[in-house]
């Protein structure tokens, strides 16, 4: 069962759009019905015309407030105390120190571990319920009748910590696999070491090498995911940003594990000079 990604949906229909103008030219249209052809006048120092802009605005905020109270009721963009509330109807609690992207995603595995006890996402729910230092689990290839576990650690967190509250989390009774050998073990971080010469636009800053140098470690940790591999074309597309005229990689993707991810290794980002 994938897991939906809530940033692709499309604008939910309840939300309307504010728009000031429109609401304060609705009103004048139906203050002249009503008066008929007893008043006609618009000026900005009418009283009358300062009543509408007043009431325009006091409308337009009553309908701001209806569009947060909707998006407080979708689990995509409830936040804080309104998401507590959503994840509550789940059966889901937050964690300490948890952040509302990841009680999101708990809260949509929730959803599909309860479809099939014994789902990977059964799995990967109970192991980001164990600790917010669980940055992400996955289900490896294991022997017939078994289930192997790998489990990825947040940045500068114990592994040794985190395993064993991951352990703990699938002893209790309600998380226990009946019947079913489960091996637990830390996902291996995978180095990436990145080689390229840029060659910049006549327009683009002299120190454009180093700023793609700097911004992609970040890149490639936001990319990562366990077993996703981290193909050529891939890092050839980020070093590609605006001011590159040409990318030459002298280093390789490389291919990851299901128990492994990608992490930054050494990146070494030359300036070729401007391109001709």
């Amino acid at each position: 069962m994938n897991i939906i990604d809530l940033s692709q949906l499309p604008p939910p229909d309840v939300v309307e759009p504010l728009d000031f103008e429109a609401i304060y030219a609705s009103l004048l249209e139906d203050f002249r019905a009503l008066m008929g052809g007893g008043w006609n006048a618009a000026l900005e120092s009418d009283p009358v015309v300062k009543l509408l802009e007043l009431a325009a605005y006091r409308e337009l905020q009553l309908r701001a407030r209806i569009n947060d109270a909707a998006r407080a009721n979708l689990m995509a963009f409830a936040e804080g105390a309104d998401l507590d509330h959503a994840a509550a109807f789940y059966n889901v609690q937050r964690l300490p120190e948890e952040s509302d992207e990841r009680l999101r995603l708990r809260c949509q595995l929730r959803t599909a571990a309860l479809a099939a006890n014994g789902s990977p996402e059964q799995y990967r729910y109970v192991a980001l319920s164990a600790s917010t230092q669980v940055h992400d689990a996955g289900i490896m290839a294991a022997q017939p009748g078994s289930v192997a576990l790998a489990v990825w650690p947040e940045t500068n967190a114990d592994g040794k910590t985190v395993l064993a509250a991951v352990q703990t989390a699938f002893a209790a009774d309600d998380a226990k696999p009946i019947g079913i050998p489960l091996s637990i073990a830390l996902a291996v971080a995978r180095p990436l070491d990145v080689s390229a010469t840029v060659y910049r636009e006549s327009s683009a800053p002299l120190d454009l090498a180093a700023q793609l140098q700097a911004a992609l470690p970040e890149q490639i940790a936001d990319y990562a995911r366990l077993g996703r591999d981290v193909p050529s074309s891939w890092l050839s597309g980020r070093l590609h940003a605006a001011g590159v005229s040409r990318v030459e990689l002298t280093s390789n993707g490389i291919t990851v594990a299901p128990n492994e991810y990608a992490v930054p290794g050494r990146i070494r980002i030359v300036d070729g000079g401007v391109a001709w």
